[in-house]
């Protein structure tokens, strides 16, 4: 029982470290990767979207240029 318990903790301990990492890549620095990769979703998801929302699409697609991480369990 233990070892099953020290096994979730150090996968969860894993997935806390690689969701620290992705909060630490700047995002706000890169207005112009929605305009320069993505100017036709972009029009419609202002159309759509309420602005907190809109900001929140953004990041995300924005982040989506900036990293790609893979949490790797041994």
């Amino acid at each position: 029982v233990i070892r099953e318990i020290q096994t979730i903790f150090d996968q969860q301990s894993k997935k806390a470290v690689l969701a620290e990492c992705k909060n630490k890549i700047p995002t706000k620095g890169i207005p112009t990767i929605m305009d320069k990769y993505f100017p036709k979703l972009d029009k419609m998801l202002k159309e759509c979207l309420t602005l907190q929302i809109l900001q929140k699409q953004q990041d995300q697609m924005a982040q989506s240029i900036c990293y790609d991480a893979v949490l790797v369990d041994n």
